[in-house]
Formats: C-alpha cells, structure tokens, sequence
C-alpha cells in the first residue's frame, strides 16, 4: 500500500536526467522545455513540451519503471485509459492521457495530456486561512471557495456515475483557476474498469483524506474504492475548501474521554469529529465562527458524512447532494456578507432575525432557524430533488414534490 504524504514528495526523482527528448506513438519527436518541472508526484514528473506547449508529459518514476511488476501495472492502466480518451479525454476538467510516450527505444516512459491553464493554483495552496487564499485570488470570499467546492464535488459525482473513483484523493492533485473552475491532475492514479472488463485500482492514497475502513484494514487500499470511500474523500476536500484548509477530524483540547489532539490520520481512525451536538470534542472559536454561518442542511450533509457515516458508510451524503447544499450555500454567501467573509467577526446568531421572518421563497427557516419542508413541499419530486431548479438559475429551495420527507433522515448529531 502506497502511502502519499508531502514530506516524501522532495525524493522523487528527476526523469528528465535521462531524457530531453521523448516520442509520441507515432514516432514524432518532442522536446522537452528547458523551464523547471511543472509539477512532481509519487508517480513521477510533468513537463511542457516546447514544440507543442499546449500540451504537457508526464514521466514515470524510474523507481516505479525499474519494477518489472510494477511497470507493466503502469503501462497496462495508461494504455485502458487512452482507449476510454474518447469519453474523458475532451473534458476540459480531466488531465486525461491522450496517448502514451516513448523514449528513443520506444520503451513506454509516461504519456500526454492537456496543460493546465495559466493561473490554476493546488488546492493545498488554499489551505492556510483567509492569508492563504488573499495570497492567491485576493478578490475572493467564501461564496468563490463555495463555487470551487461544488464543481469539485459535481466532478467527482460524475466520474462516479462512469464508474471511476479518485482513489488518491492528495489536493495537490486538484487546481482551482480564477473563475473557480477546476481541473483534475494525477488521473491515472483513479481506480476504474477497462474496456476489456480488467479491473485497474490504485493502492495510492493520502492518509488525511481517506475513509476510516480503509485506514483500519490496509489491504483495502489494493481493492476497487467503493461509491462511499470516494464520498468521505470528496467531502474532505470540499470541507477544507470551504474551512479555509480546517479538516473536519480537527478538534482542540482533549476530548470528552480524555483522548489528547491527534493528526487528522489518526483522528479518522479513530472516529473523533467535532461537529454537531454531543461530538465529545469541539472545534477552536476561530474555525467554529465559519462553521456556524454553514446553512443547517450543509452542516446536517457534513455531520451525516463525518459523524454517522464515520462506522456506517451507508449514511454517507450522497456527492449530487451534498453539492446542492454547497449551491444554496453560494447563494446565502451573497445574500449575507457575513457569511461570505473569510474571517468573520464571530459566530452566527443562534437566533437570526432574518431566518426567523425573511425566510426564502418555497420554505426555507422559520421560528429559531429550524430547517423545515412546507406541508406539501417535498425532497423527491419527478425522479430528481425537489428544488433541482430553483428561482435563481440553479439549484434552489424545497419545492412542491409529491414524497413529504426531509433530505436527511432524522439524526441525534445536530449542528
């Protein structure tokens, strides 16, 4: 099992020692950039192409390569990738391969891609609180962390209905762009079928962001991921995203059984989450004030995830639902400046005047900002949810629908 972290990053090495001029399949030559490396992974290096920049390669570990076993595994999963091109290659948020790369033996040594744009910045990069993100898009608030989360999310959801999980789950292997699109790197690290029924998984994980079953029993990790093992993945990234870098198995002080503060690794393993009611731990007052002006139903999705979910893969929040609680979120974020800042002065109002008289249209907050579904409104409507397409241009509110239950199933861990 292939555990990543980014202290072990600073040792791989550099395959461009060895080749500054590589060969597509068709034996057209391409030279490597003289710029530095474009980025470097456990699995290997991307560089630029100078005579096609474009495009980018990326170049297998020589450790990896000089494994036998290891190296057919390799080559076996890019070439069932370039044969599925036709389905992924064309979207703009995959770095998909687009066919393999050779050196001057022709020897396989990596594969092409599309470059990613100029301004993308890691996820991680956004991860050190409001200083971090003011460093890369000094214009943003939460409501564009919130729009990077719910393309990220939709992303994932999407590979999922195809059959393919994001088994290594790192997010330096993610990049956000200005206008808060996003785009996938390191995509032959994914667990997938290929067309001719073999089945190719990635033992490549990052501990922090990794369900608990898998960190219990290693030798899950050289099994195909589960729908449910790529949700808690996603769910982390997109908590992080929105918490400015604060994981969700982040807590202060000991807990209520005396356990001292662990690394979130270790706090997933051993299920100690601060969010909602009767956690047993509690977060800081800084990382709490955010997440108190969530919208109860994205904090009802986490806890779900994070808390039930923790021994009960089952109850996990579901990836298409989870970003239209990240929609609406978007939409709060500009209704509501506090909830939009990336350091607001405190934490929400346990009593908002403006849920309790102003609610939204379709439903929304009443009384002491209570979730609630109108009499006749409903979760399911039609095969799809409810509020699918809401009033304004996306997902909104609970609207009418025929089933009269809540999106979350009633849950003792409250926010």
């Amino acid at each position: 099992m292939k555990k990543l972290t980014f202290e072990n990053l600073s040792n791989i090495q550099d395959p461009t020692s060895a080749h500054t001029k590589v060969y597509d399949d068709d034996g057209v030559a391409l030279e490597l950039g003289e710029e530095q490396q474009l980025g470097a992974g456990a699995g290997g290096g991307v560089y630029e192409i100078a005579n096609a920049p474009q495009f980018c390669v990326k170049l297998f570990n020589p450790v990896d390569m000089a494994d036998a076993a290891e190296r057919d595994k390799i080559i076996q999963r890019v070439e069932a990738m370039v044969q599925m091109a036709g389905r992924f290659a064309r979207d703009p948020r995959l770095a998909w391969p687009l066919g393999p790369i050779r050196d001057e033996k022709k020897n396989p040594i990596g594969y092409a891609m599309r470059r990613v744009p100029e301004g993308y910045k890691p996820f991680r990069s956004l991860f050190g609180g409001a200083a971090a993100v003011a460093r890369r898009f000094p214009e943003w608030g939460r409501r564009e962390l919130a729009v990077v989360a719910k393309n990220f999310l939709e992303t994932v959801h999407f590979l999922e209905t195809q059959g393919v999980q994001v088994a290594d789950a790192n997010p330096c292997n993610f990049v956000a762009g200005p206008d808060g699109r996003v785009v996938f790197l390191d995509t032959d690290s994914f667990s997938f079928r290929g067309p001719d029924g073999t089945m190719h998984c990635s033992e490549m994980h990052f501990p922090d962001c990794t369900a608990p079953e898998i960190l219990s029993n290693p030798a899950l990790a050289n099994a195909p991921r589960t729908p449910e093992q790529g949700r808690f993945s996603a769910a982390v990234l997109a908590f992080q995203l929105l918490m400015l870098g604060q994981h969700p198995y982040t807590f202060e002080g000991e807990t209520l059984d005396g356990a001292t503060v662990g690394t979130p690794e270790e706090n997933i393993r051993r299920g100690y989450c601060p969010l909602g009611k009767r956690a047993g731990c509690h977060q800081s007052p800084q990382w709490y004030a955010l997440w108190s002006w969530f919208p109860d139903t994205l904090q009802y999705a986490f806890i779900r995830t994070f808390r039930d979910g923790h021994a009960n893969p089952a109850a996990r929040t579901p990836l298409d639902v989870l970003a239209l609680e990240v929609d609406k979120f978007i939409f709060e974020c500009g209704r509501m400046p506090e909830r939009n800042s990336l350091s607001p002065a405190g934490p929400k109002p346990r009593r908002d005047p403006a849920a309790a008289f102003a609610g939204p249209p379709g439903g929304g907050f009443r009384g002491h900002g209570k979730p609630f579904v109108p009499r006749h409104a409903g979760w399911q409507s039609q095969g799809r949810p409810a509020y699918a397409n809401g009033p304004y241009g996306g997902p909104g509110f609970p609207q009418r629908g025929s089933a009269r239950r809540m999106p979350f199933p009633s849950s003792g861990n409250r926010p």
